[in-house]
């Protein structure tokens, strides 16, 4: 089976993978803050990235992404990692005004609790555990909002 016939995690599969009925309610909370704010949930074999398509850029960039323990993650990423990520793609072909949003979107997780660097090629990104993530939900939840307005408002510099 190749990499792209691999199955991709449902979303019930994801959830019961989580260590804990809290860190489930967590998840759940991010994915629908995700959803209401015109972000997406995209499924990956072991875990999920929450995503947004920006005005005047044609590839979804990803915000967040969230595994179970279990998890090898992603590149970095682990548990719940809040940053930019462009699927493995240069950084540097995303168009400045979306990188100035996203680079203080990442940058605003390096003094959080507990985070951890998560970056490598195309994934600028924080991590924090489960528990963390489950003592800082409202804040968490208030950030991922805010930045998926921001994209969703954002406008293409005029030619």
């Amino acid at each position: 089976m190749t990499m792209a016939q691999r199955p991709k995690i449902t979303i019930p599969e994801f959830l019961d993978r989580m260590p804990s009925p809290q860190v489930q309610q967590a998840t759940r909370r991010l994915m629908e803050v995700a959803e209401k704010n015109g972000g997406f949930i995209y499924r990956g074999e072991t875990g999920i990235s929450l995503r947004c398509r920006v005005p005047g850029w044609h590839l979804p960039l990803s915000v967040a992404w969230l595994f179970p323990p279990d998890s090898g993650g992603f590149h970095t990423a682990h548990n719940f990692s809040f940053g930019a990520g462009t699927g493995g793609r240069s950084y540097d072909d995303v168009p400045a005004y979306i990188r100035r949003v996203l680079d203080d979107w990442a940058a605003s997780f390096a003094n959080f609790p507990d985070a951890t660097p998560a970056s490598s090629a195309g994934l600028d990104a924080w991590s924090i555990g489960h528990d963390t993530a489950v003592h800082h939900i409202d804040d968490l939840a208030e950030r991922l909002a805010r930045v998926l307005r921001k994209l969703r408002e954002l406008n293409p510099p005029a030619a």
